[in-house]
Order: C-alpha cells, then structure tokens, then sequence
C-alpha cells in the first residue's frame, strides 16, 4: 500500500466520522423539532381545519439512521489496524 493510499484512507476515515457527527447532529435536531409544541401545533391546526397532511414520511427512514447510529456508538474501536506485510512508509 502506498502513502497515497494510505493518505486516501485516513480522508475518506475522516470524512466518515464527520459524516457521522453531522448525521447524529441532524437526528438529535429532528428529533427536538419534532417534540416542539410549535412543530406538533402546526399539523393539529391543519387537521382541525379539513388540511391534514397526507404526503409521505420518513419514519421508517429516520429510525433506519438511528439504528446505525446506535450501532456504531456501540462499536468498540479496533484495537489495532492491520497493514499488509508489503505495507512501507
């Protein structure tokens, strides 16, 4: 493996782990503007005045994501990583 390689690997492990703080961020937000009064009064005056949404959801979506979340925050992390043995610096 070369250093550009290597290199590639750390970014895109990087990118991974940004990508997952913004995920967790953006959870945590939909998940504080869902339980908003404000939020949940705005569909119960829809409904109350013969609007109610009938568009689709992302529920199932949502959960998916907070799955994984949970999954890897229950992940240890390697004790090590493992190089091939041509693998130079």
């Amino acid at each position: 493996m070369s250093n550009k390689q290597t290199d590639d690997y750390i970014g895109l492990l990087g990118l991974c782990v940004e990508l997952y703080k913004k995920t967790k961020r953006l959870v945590e937000k939909m998940d504080e503007i869902h339980s908003s009064q404000d939020y949940i009064g705005i569909f119960a005056f829809a409904q109350n005045n013969g609007m109610p949404y009938t568009g689709p959801t992302y529920s199932q979506e949502l959960e998916d994501v907070k799955n994984i979340l949970n999954k890897l925050e229950q992940t240890p992390p390697p004790s090590k990583i493992e190089f091939d043995s041509s693998f130079k610096f």
